[in-house]
């Protein structure tokens, strides 16, 4: 017998709205004397100034911490520590097509306003996330990054009495299940399902097999082309089954239609 275990760990569409956006700046300094995160503060200062065309200091705690406000509702903090590390966390309200409020060059130029001090810098420029969506578009993987999808639709969002089940649509893979928070197979992800059965190593024919999981029913599909004497699928989760069969179908085809077939249960 083969033994298959797949157990892993509101409807809203997307309308243009302002968003928030959130980038983050960190500067290493190898080298910093006594008074040199002052220095250091208004060095960035005097940079942010010019780029953001003028900004209002909101509050200020000695050579360590400083609040600005800018322009689209910016709020900027500027943070730094004593082991050499200074923090730029920057929040603004972006519509539609407007402009970003500071471009990756902008945070090279920060750099050079730094090196200008004779300082031996490290830097590091986040991509700006987007947050304030109806929906996640940022989803973790399992060592702590964040992978940001061009999800353009949430097509089905219930709890089920155990776990949160969502239809998700992106654009580049196309319908995605997520099961508390976490994407678990889209439609174009017959690969996957393909590496998990090991197509073309694996010989299934007149084999008695056990799917533990795979509620999506896509590795029960394919598995049936192979000629198998008898499969049999064990799934939790009823509400991930009855949903996969209308929004994922073409990774399970009419394998859910029925949970018994010829060959399968």
């Amino acid at each position: 017998m083969v033994i298959l275990n797949l157990n892993f760990g509101t409807i809203n569409n997307f309308v243009e709205f302002p968003l928030i956006w959130t980038i983050l700046y960190d500067y290493r300094l190898q080298h910093v004397r006594d008074g040199g995160f002052r220095s250091t503060g208004e060095a960035l200062w005097c940079q942010l100034n010019g780029e953001a065309h003028g900004l209002k200091t909101l509050s200020s705690k000695g050579d360590h911490l400083s609040v600005f406000m800018g322009p689209q509702q910016s709020v900027i903090n500027l943070r730094t520590f004593s082991n050499g590390l200074v923090s730029i966390i920057i929040d603004y309200l972006r519509e539609g097509d407007e402009e970003p409020l500071l471009t990756t060059m902008d945070g090279k130029a920060l750099e050079l306003a730094l090196r200008k001090l004779g300082k031996d810098i490290k830097s590091v420029t986040l991509p700006p996330t987007k947050r304030g969506t109806p929906f996640d578009i940022y989803f973790p993987l399992s060592d702590g990054r964040l992978v940001e999808y061009d999800v353009d639709k949430l097509i089905y969002d219930e709890r089920s009495p155990f776990q949160r089940v969502q239809i998700m649509h992106s654009k580049t893979f196309g319908n995605m299940l997520v099961l508390d928070g976490l994407p678990n197979l889209a439609e174009s992800d017959l690969v996957y399902t393909e590496s998990i059965m090991c197509r073309g190593t694996e010989d299934y024919k007149d084999k008695e097999i056990l799917i533990l999981g795979g509620g999506d029913g896509a590795l029960l599909n394919e598995l049936r082309k192979e000629n198998p004497k008898h499969i049999i699928m064990v799934e939790i989760d009823e509400m991930v089954m009855k949903i996969c069969k209308e929004h994922l179908r073409s990774a399970c085809r009419d394998t859910l239609d029925s949970y018994i077939g010829k060959n399968y249960q």
